[in-house]
């Protein structure tokens, strides 16, 4: 992910509204997945700065815009707020780079507590996909999908913090039908629809009995055979393709 400096300049006449025309159009390319995360903003004489995230070089431009940063654009100059200027900073070295596979056969929804990028991962390189480049699955935004990750986030966070919730949290990571498992296979299912490519969800195993039973799971859903030769992108041990989901074996029998 890249550091991005974007710029609003004021008018001598900005209305008093001015910071909320800027916020607008800040969460709307966050719910359109063209920047990754919540946004600082510095307001100076004569102008606001946004320090924020963004997948790749193009997420910005004007051609990726959906409905809604176009209409958030449309209220700047009414409120005497300049078309924004982007600047990249740098890459950040805490996060991965965004995919640039010219082509993608499989797609993985796929995130935890620590990721800010994407949580569609390319099948490939298996780097994030930015959102914007995806097909919307609700309402002309992929708010749904942010919705998702952050509940799924908050779970991760319940299991790893290993005190209020931690069963809860890892249930909901590793049930194929919990209530956060379907959301996240809804949405991996309309984004196969969309893209025309399979749509992988991964449910994470935390503990097991012993490495013999473990290797001997069958897929939770059909019941199908679904143990891999090898590791998927060297994490994924487990992969139905008749249901679209992935596991590993329990991180508590591995080391």
């Amino acid at each position: 992910m890249l550091v991005v400096e974007v710029t609003f300049q004021l008018a001598m006449s900005a209305a008093p509204e001015a910071s909320e025309a800027v916020t607008h159009v800040l969460a709307a390319w966050l719910k359109n997945g063209q920047i990754e995360v919540d946004w600082q903003l510095i307001e100076r004489e004569k102008e606001f700065i946004a320090i924020t995230l963004v997948p790749d070089q193009a997420a910005l431009d004007p051609a990726n815009a959906n409905q809604y940063v176009r209409e958030a654009m449309e209220c700047l100059a009414p409120q005497g707020v300049s078309t924004p200027s982007a600047r990249i900073r740098g890459p950040n070295p805490d996060f991965d780079p965004a995919c640039t596979c010219e082509a993608r056969p499989s797609l993985i929804l796929f995130t935890n507590l620590l990721s800010k990028a994407s949580p569609v991962r390319c099948g490939t390189c298996f780097m994030p996909v930015p959102l914007y480049q995806l097909p919307h699955t609700q309402d002309l935004e992929h708010l749904n999908i942010l919705q998702w990750a952050a509940d799924y986030r908050a779970c991760d966070t319940l299991q790893m913090h290993c005190t209020t919730g931690e069963r809860f949290g890892e249930g909901q990571l590793a049930s194929h039908d919990g209530s956060l498992s379907r959301q996240g296979r809804a949405i991996a299912s309309a984004l196969a629809n969309r893209t025309g490519v399979p749509v992988y969800y991964y449910l994470f195993k935390a503990r097991g009995r012993t490495r013999a039973t473990e290797l001997k799971r069958t897929c939770p859903s059909c019941r199908g055979e679904w143990r891999l030769p090898e590791p998927w992108h060297r994490q994924f041990e487990f992969r139905c393709d008749t249901c679209s989901l992935l596991s590993n074996i329990a991180c508590s029998l591995n080391g």
